[in-house]
Formats: structure tokens, C-alpha cells, sequence
């Protein structure tokens, strides 16, 4: 495009929102702006999202850069189609991308305190063409990693941990005791860091202060040579001053000096005690806004600790001791800008484009995203069975180590290989977490997986390969997984010194009170034995102390108004109204905890405790599922026979026509072939997503007459008309995957049997059937001669069986909504609309006409009936019972205007007049049960709206059946009923 083209990008979060930086995990949007000035060839045009680690390191003599990426994305805004040539005038093309919430903020280092070199983390938005050469627009943008979504504080305790005063000088005696308590190690810029210090000084030595400091450390490394430099960002000296509880005198001789083990239980369990309870021993320390946030990449390490320092009469060098416990320090979103950058103005004359959208798959993370290869840049990295070396590989690479184990947890196969892992690969793992508290996190996290198999011997790798500061905690974290920890503790107690197995017993296992400052020398109290709290018996008060409380979005089974419950519920009737013939079998279960994915299921195990919950098993997970579908199920039976009016259908297959006949554009087959299938609950055996035993709803590469193999052919051959017989490409497979959502592939395996077939294998198959299928539709093309009659006017027409008669048998299928050629996009968007003529209307009536699916008229229930007649009160004349539209009625509304609904697009004009229509008759219906009389009151506020629905984000839309309508209407309604009572009940507790 050369100089011909002048390109501009404005994105939304600066000149909408007013934003500094978009914030991990929302959507980067924006418009990309073409200035033509003379004619030019077209070209396909990109959008590419680059997210990069670059040092510099200055030497003596020499200097070194290096950089790394790590995370990329593309999106594509425009098709060449080998089109006519662009014509002078300016182009708009709106885009959206999806950003990972795992992308660290934007950072550059300070160039006055750093002299070594220079680091940053730098985001760049390119707009090119395929080669790059011809258009290359390129600029940067800010990004402030997400807040994390658990709000719970984090806290760490550094435990009781005596220091030998010989160690600090020769003449010496006795121990220096310090702990620490920091109530949340994950911070924000400006917050105020909550600490609490107990000290006691049992030696010869005299305290003079006590320091305490935030430091920053950065390193940075390229492939000739590394730099660091510590900085200490806020300090407060002398914190004995503030704090009244510090012991700071010593001992007057060294014959009041004993060491034994029973003087520091007593003195670590009143330190303790002292650190848990007491707010006196407890001061601020302001974190500065000029911090950076903390970071652990491939080339940068940006690392927050708090040192505390004791310093004694004997000479600074030598006289002091200290200790450090990590934090980690995030950053807080930006203001808005003082100027912000001016804002695109629209011209009537502009040529808008739709807006491109990029999906989650278009994303490349980690190591991978320096990779070009971009036939398979749509899809997710090839499928690799678990290994230990793979777990490592992750967590080396990734930047974010939680998501990565949250994630690999929730699949099955990682849940199963982790749940079988020896404690050595269980502690290397632990070994490779790199932040000490995500250590036990991940401890917890992995320990889940285990079941009743989880010993000491994991436990005690977990305690060796965590950080010294978080040791105790891990111990605390893993002992109740312990099984055989009645007899294996010793492995444990190995394990940690004598002072954490103090910390371990006060802590973990519940310790006693704490005993008098009078009886510290007199104290006789023995070692405490590690004892599983786990298994107490329901009467026991220890019970209570291993309850878990349940968060809003758990689910908490027989707890029907908790709000994680409710959600459950409401996934459960999606599922059920969207073909209640179904049971509850294996596929069933599989895409309801798909859609619940990252919730807990809690259950109470004893009825005599009603506070108590713990997490369910997983056949509690499978039956409680069941039973809450079977119970769905029955109500929907209930409501299309009872409510809606009696069914006086013959055929058993109507009334699910009734409900859902407009699921596919495949119509009933798809829904009989996917519910041929039916499995009691009996068939479960635990959790698991990988049976590897297809079921007739699954496709089977190479396995001839099987029900999915046909319902998938089936999709290949209607994608091959709608993109009017193009070449295999990643948007015809996008398509076709989506349009069988919910299956699974598999192919045969070398020893016999199947096995899950990888990403690879499944685009090389469907490539093979896509090409028979097109060349089998060619041929069959070529050999039958057009049958379609033509009526004497010219038009198409029913005949009385209802098939479509159409009066263009020569004429190619109309190209899908979304796919038309660049020269038709270009005259329909840069000239004005004019009204159409009779003949144009009945043009485009027959092109509609001529692919509607080949069925017999349905006769409707009393449900449609009695919708039909709140949507249209008069029934046009000539139109039967269930049968098709005539030729000359109006033909169907393709795309949505703004007084149309558009469900799942909330923010169109539409769609909140639907949502106002509701909120305005909940204070009429406000306690009443979702019937025909609802319907009605919320349609006559829209009477004129047309709903529309499509099944992905970059589908075109499509006009929604009654069955559609009436669901998303309902689930609304009842969502707002629900909202409205909620905030009644707030406002009175108020």
C-alpha cells in the first residue's frame, strides 16, 4: 500500500475511558484508520500484539542487549479477496482483542538510580500487511496486570527463631529470640504494610535498635553478562521505640543463661501468642508509590523483601544480625490521563467495517510465542501427555505459576498424573514454585489431587524444598492430607528443627494457653506430638477447626440459595431446557462441571454440625449433579405439559421439537444423534473426564457408519455450501468445531482400542473428510440436472408437502453472512441505503427460500400457540396451522437494528430496552412464577423488537425460533426477580 496509505490507531482506553494503560485480562479495542489517497491493490491486513522482556547491560568496555517474547497474539481485519483495487477514501476497522490475565504490567527501569543498564517490560501494537513490507504501522501501549481475585489477605508468620549471640562475638552468651508476623505478604503500591515484631533477649548482649526496611532487589541478564542492584525503598529505625513489648536487655551474667528445650517452648509459645493476639507489638511501614511490581521472568527478576535488622553495642560491623521475609508488591490501576490523545471523528462518507473480533486461541504464551508459524497460529500448542518434565518445563517458562497449577489441576489428566507422583517428584515441584508462599499454595493445590494417598513422605519433600521463612506453614498447610500420619510423623518432624516443630504443634495442631511470665523458668512442658487432626470424630470440638467456610461461589450442596448453588442450578436448567429428552450420563456431567469450572463443592457430612463443610468427593460431586438434573428434568416436563397447556401430539419427538428445534441448523438429527445415548449413575467411578470409550455421540476418524461420524459429515458438507466450496482453512475449521461443540475426537490406537486424538490429528482428519466430502458434492453437482420447478410469476413457492420450490435452479448459494467478497462489502457500506424494490424483495425472498432445510410442517403445541398469539394478536390471512410462509409474505430479518435484542451482546440498544421492559413489571410481578401472562407484559413493551441469536462471537446472526426466545426471556426475568429481592432484603437489613 506504500505511501499511499496513511494509517492511525486509537484505542478505547485512552480516548473513551481516559485510561493510562488497558488492565490484564479485558479486551485491548480500538479502531484502525486507512487514510487512502490514491488507488491501491488490496492487500490481507493484520493487527499484532507483541509483549516483551528487553535488557541492556552497560559494561567497561563493552555492552550487551538482549530480549525475550512473551506473549503475542494476531488478529486478521481484512480478507483479500482479488478484488478490484481500493478506491481513494478513508477506512475504519473496529477490532477487539482479549488480553491474558497473567500479563505483568508495563515497566521501565529508572534510568537516575539504575547506571548499569536499563530493563523493561514493553507491549507494541503492529498493523501490517502479510509480508510487512507494503504497510507497517507500529506503536506501544501500557497494560496494568489484573488485581487478584481473591481478596483473602495472605498472611505469613516468621516463627520463634533463636540467634546464638556467640555467633556475633566470641565473648557472648545465650540466645537472641526474634519472630515476625506480616499480616498480608501480597501488597498494593501506597498500601500501608501491617508487621508485628516479638523479641527476647535470653544472652549476654545488649540490643541498642532494632531496623526494619522494604528493599527492592532487580536483576537482569542478557547472553554475555548479568546486573543487580538492591534498593532500599522505606526504612524505620529504632521500631524498639514504638513497640513496648521488644526486650532489649540483656542478661546481667552468664550464670542466668539456660538452654534447654523446655525454656524456648515457653518462650516461642508466649512470642507466639504475643505475635497472634496482641496489638501492641504491631506498626505500619508505607509502601511507596515508586515501587515496581514484583516480576519473575526470563531475563528480569524484580524480588520485594522486609529485612529486619538487630544491631548490638558490639561494633556495627560485626555487632548485628538480621532475617528477611519475601512479599510481593502489585500495582494499582492508573489514573486518567491529564491529556488525553484526541478522539476519532466520524465521517458520513467513512467506511466502516465490522468489528474484528480475536479469540482466547489466538493467544501464544511463553516460550512458544516467538513462533511464526501461523497456519497453526489459531490453535492451542499440541497436546503432550503429562509428565514430570513437562510440570517443571511450565512452571520455568510461565510467568504466572499459580494460573499455570490452577489450570493443570482442573484438567483431569494433570489432576491424575499429579495425584500419582513419589514424594522426591512431588518436592522438585514444590522446588520449582518460585515465591515461597505460592509454595504452599501449590502444596495445597497439588495435595488435593491425591485423595486418601497422600503421605509424610510428601508432606516431608514439601517442607525441604520450601523457603526457610515458610516452612512451618507448609508443615501446617499439608498435615491434614497426611493418611498415614498416626504412625509416618516422624518422617515430618525430621524434617523441621525443634523450634518449628514448636511453631508446627502450636499452629497446626492446636496448642496450650499461654503460660505466665512468672513461670518461664519453672515451665516442665513437653514436646508435643504431631497428631492427625483430620479424622476427629464429629463430637469433637476439633472438628470445628478444619471446617472450611464457604465463599459466595462454591457451591454448597443442599444449600439452594447459597449464590455458587444458584449458579449450579441455573447451568443444570440451561442444560435440561436445551433438550430435556435427555438423562444424566457422563456427557451430561461433563459439560455441567465445564460451565462450573474453578467452583468448590462443599457438603455438610454430620447433621448435628451445621457449620461444618468440607470438600465433597467426587461421587458426592456425581450424585448430587444427578439428582439436581433428574429433578430439573422432571419440572420441565411438568411445566411444557401442565403450564404452557397439554400436549396433543402423537409422536414423542414433538415436544422436544417444541423446545428445541433452532439448537443447529442441522435441526432434530443433531439432537437425536446426540441424545441416542443414555447412562445410569451408576457407571461413575470417580471424576473422571477420560474414559477413553467413545459413545455414539463421538466421532471415531476411521470408523465407518458410526452416529457421529455422520452428524459430523453431515456439518462439513453445510459449511462447504456457506463458503460456497473455498479451501480448507483455520476459519472453515474454527467453524466446523464449533458447530460440533461438546464432542469429543478420537482416533484408533496401535495397540488396539481408542485414544483422544490431538489438535494435529484433528485438523488433518476433518482436512481429509472436507476434501472427499467437497469433491463427492462436485460430482453430484455436475451429474444431477436442476429439478426445482418454476411457477409461471417467476417466484418461488411451496408446494403442498411444504418443500421450497425455487425459480433459480442455476443460480450458486448466497456466500454466509460475515464472508462477502471485499467489492460487495465496499458498495454496500460506502453507498447509501435505498429502499428496495418489490422485485428486489422477492429476489431476496427466493434466495432465502431456496436453502431452507427439506422438512414436513410441525404442528405447534399450546405453548407456541398461546406465544404466537402475544407476539402477533392477527393471524395473516392464507397462513395454515405450522405451515411455511407463503412467497409473498415478508422475508426473514437478517440483520438486527438497534430497536432489535440481540441476546448475549448486553450493551446494544436492543437488548437494554429488554432488560428495561423487565425491570419496569418486577414491581407487578414481583413474587409470580414465570407463565404466559409474564411473557405478554414484557413483550408489549417491545412489541416492535425482533430477537436475534448466534452461536459464536463472530457468527452471523440469525433470528431467534419461540423456543429461544421464550428461554432467554425467562432466565432474564428470573435473574432480575432474583437481584431485586436480594437488594429488598439488603435495604432492610440496613
Amino acid at each position: 500500500m506504500g505511501n499511499a496509505v496513511f494509517t492511525t490507531v486509537y484505542l478505547d482506553h485512552e480516548t473513551i475511558d481516559e485510561r493510562e494503560a488497558v488492565e490484564a485480562g479485558e479486551s485491548l479495542s480500538g479502531k484502525v484508520v486507512l487514510d487512502v489517497e490514491t488507488d491501491v491493490d488490496p492487500e490481507n491486513l493484520y493487527i499484532k500484539l507483541y509483549g516483551r522482556e528487553i535488557c541492556e547491560i552497560h559494561g567497561r568496555d563493552t555492552s550487551s542487549k538482549d530480549e525475550i517474547i512473551f506473549f503475542q497474539s494476531r488478529l486478521q481485519l481484512y480478507k483479500n479477496t482479488d478484488a478490484d483495487q481500493i478506491l481513494p477514501n478513508r477506512y475504519v476497522f473496529p477490532f477487539d482483542v482479549p488480553l491474558p490475565t497473567s500479563l505483568p504490567s508495563s515497566l521501565s527501569s529508572d534510568d537516575e538510580l539504575i547506571t548499569q543498564g536499563s530493563f523493561g517490560i514493553q507491549y507494541t501494537l503492529m498493523v501490517c500487511d502479510e509480508t510487512r513490507k507494503r504497510l507497517r504501522y507500529t506503536r506501544t501501549f501500557d497494560i496494568v496486570s489484573a488485581e487478584d481475585a481473591d481478596p483473602q489477605p495472605r498472611p505469613c508468620f516468621y516463627q520463634p527463631e533463636p540467634f546464638y549471640a556467640e555467633d556475633i562475638h566470641h565473648d557472648l552468651l545465650g540466645k537472641i529470640y526474634l519472630g515476625a508476623k506480616v499480616s498480608d505478604v501480597n501488597m498494593i503500591h501506597g498500601e500501608e504494610l501491617d508487621l508485628a515484631l516479638s523479641s527476647r533477649n535470653r544472652s549476654t548482649a545488649y540490643i541498642e535498635r532494632i531496623d526494619v526496611a522494604l528493599e527492592e532487589e532487580h536483576s537482569w541478564v542478557t547472553d554475555k553478562d548479568e546486573a543487580s542492584i538492591t534498593l532500599t525503598l522505606a526504612e524505620q529505625q529504632g521500631v524498639d521505640e514504638h513497640v513496648s513489648k521488644l526486650k532489649i536487655d540483656g542478661l546481667e551474667d552468664e550464670s542466668q543463661v539456660r538452654d534447654d528445650l523446655r525454656v524456648d517452648e515457653a518462650t516461642a509459645r508466649r512470642m507466639y501468642q504475643e505475635l497472634k493476639h496482641s496489638s501492641s507489638s504491631r506498626f505500619g511501614l508505607a509502601t511507596p508509590e515508586t515501587a515496581q511490581e514484583s516480576f519473575h521472568g526470563s531475563l528480569i527478576q524484580i524480588k520485594h523483601q522486609i529485612k529486619v535488622t538487630v544491631i548490638t553495642e558490639i561494633k556495627p560491623e560485626f555487632g548485628y544480625f538480621s532475617f528477611a521475609i519475601p512479599i510481593e508488591i502489585r500495582a494499582k490501576a492508573y489514573d486518567s490521563l491529564e491529556d488525553p490523545p484526541s478522539v476519532y471523528e466520524q465521517d458520513e462518507q467513512d467506511v466502516i467495517f465490522p468489528k474484528a473480533s480475536a479469540t482466547v486461541d489466538c493467544i501464544i504464551m511463553g516460550r512458544d510465542a516467538s513462533m511464526e508459524d501461523w497456519w497453526d497460529y489459531g490453535y492451542k500448542a499440541e497436546e503432550t501427555s503429562p509428565s514430570l518434565a513437562g510440570m517443571l518445563d511450565d512452571l520455568t517458562v510461565t510467568l504466572n505459576q499459580h494460573d499455570t497449577i490452577v489450570s493443570k489441576m482442573k484438567d483431569i489428566e494433570w489432576a491424575i498424573f499429579c495425584g500419582s507422583m513419589n514424594p522426591k517428584d512431588f518436592g522438585r515441584v514444590i522446588q520449582h514454585v518460585r515465591f515461597g508462599d505460592l509454595q504452599t499454595i501449590a502444596g495445597i493445590l497439588i495435595a488435593t489431587a491425591y485423595g486418601g494417598d497422600f503421605t509424610c513422605g510428601h508432606c516431608g519433600a514439601a517442607i525441604a524444598n520450601a523457603h526457610q521463612v515458610f516452612r512451618p506453614a507448609m508443615a501446617e498447610a499439608l498435615l491434614p492430607f497426611c493418611s498415614d500420619l498416626a504412625h509416618g510423623n516422624e518422617v515430618i518432624r525430621g524434617q523441621l528443627s525443634e523450634f518449628e516443630q514448636i511453631i508446627v504443634a502450636l499452629r497446626a495442631l492446636g496448642g496450650e494457653e499461654e503460660e505466665e511470665e512468672d513461670d518461664f523458668h519453672n515451665s516442665t512442658s513437653k514436646m508435643p506430638t504431631l497428631r492427625p487432626r483430620a479424622r476427629a470424630r464429629p463430637s469433637d470440638a476439633s472438628a470445628m477447626n478444619g471446617s472450611i467456610t464457604p465463599l459466595p461461589d462454591d457451591i454448597c450442596m443442599g444449600v439452594e440459595e447459597h449464590q455458587g448453588t444458584v449458579d449450579l442450578l441455573y447451568v443444570i436448567r440451561d442444560i435440561v431446557d436445551s433438550d430435556p429428552t435427555c438423562e444424566f450420563s457422563p456427557d451430561v456431567y461433563r459439560r455441567i462441571r465445564k460451565r462450573v469450572k474453578g467452583k468448590r463443592f462443599l457438603i455438610r457430612p454430620f447433621d448435628e454440625l451445621p457449620h461444618y463443610w468440607r470438600v465433597a468427593s467426587d461421587r458426592e460431586k456425581i450424585a448430587y449433579c444427578g439428582e439436581c438434573y433428574d429433578k430439573d428434568r422432571k419440572s420441565a416436563e411438568k411445566a411444557e405439559e401442565g403450564q404452557w397447556g397439554e400436549n396433543n401430539d402423537t409422536d414423542e419427538s414433538v415436544g422436544t421439537k417444541a423446545w428445541h428445534n433452532d439448537l443447529r441448523d442441522g435441526g432434530n438429527e443433531w439432537v437425536l444423534a446426540m441424545t441416542v445415548h443414555s447412562y445410569s449413575a451408576s457407571v461413575y467411578d470417580d471424576d473422571d473426564d477420560e474414559d477413553n470409550r467413545p459413545i455414539p455421540g463421538d466421532i471415531c476418524f476411521g470408523k465407518q457408519h458410526h452416529p457421529g461420524n455422520e452428524t459430523m459429515k453431515r456439518v462439513i458438507k453445510q459449511n462447504i455450501i456457506e463458503f460456497n466450496g473455498g479451501e480448507w482453512s483455520p476459519e472453515v475449521y474454527q467453524t466446523i468445531k464449533a458447530d460440533l461443540r461438546g464432542r469429543r475426537y478420537f482416533v484408533p490406537h496401535e495397540q488396539g482400542g481408542w485414544e483422544l486424538a490431538t489438535s494435529r490429528q484433528r485438523r488433518t482428519e476433518m482436512g481429509k473428510i472436507y476434501a472427499a466430502e467437497k469433491k463427492a458434492l462436485k460430482s453430484e453437482k455436475a451429474s444431477s440436472p436442476p429439478t426445482s420447478p418454476v411457477n409461471a410469476s417467476g417466484k418461488a413457492s411451496i408446494n403442498k408437502s411444504g418443500k421450497v420450490i425455487s425459480d433459480s435452479p442455476g443460480k450458486s448459494p448466497p456466500k454466509k453472512a460475515g464472508r462477502a467478497s471485499f467489492s460487495a462489502s465496499m458498495t454496500s457500506m460506502f453507498s447509501k441505503k435505498k429502499k428496495r424494490s418489490k422485485q428486489d424483495r422477492d429476489s431476496a425472498e427466493n434466495e432465502v427460500l431456496e436453502f431452507e432445510p427439506d422438512l414436513e410442517p410441525e404442528p405447534q403445541s399450546q405453548q407456541e400457540q398461546e406465544i404466537n398469539r402475544a407476539e402477533k394478536p392477527e393471524k395473516p390471512k392464507g397462513r395454515k396451522k405450522g405451515g411455511r410462509k407463503s412467497a409473498s409474505s415478508k422475508p426473514e430479518k437478517l440483520e438486527p437494528d438497534d430497536g432489535d435484542v440481540c441476546f448475549g451482546l448486553n450493551n446494544h440498544p436492543g437488548t437494554k430496552a429488554l432488560h428495561t421492559a423487565i425491570v419496569n413489571i418486577l414491581p407487578q410481578y414481583e413474587d409470580a412464577e414465570w407463565s404466559p401472562a409474564v411473557y405478554k407484559a414484557i413483550r408489549s413493551q417491545i412489541q416492535n423488537a425482533h430477537f436475534f441469536i448466534r452461536t459464536e462471537v463472530d457468527a452471523p446472526w440469525k433470528e431467534a425460533s419461540a423456543n429461544q426466545r421464550i428461554f432467554r426471556v425467562r432466565t432474564q426475568f428470573e435473574l432480575s426477580q432474583k437481584k431485586r429481592r436480594m437488594k429488598i432484603g439488603e435495604e432492610a437489613l440496613v
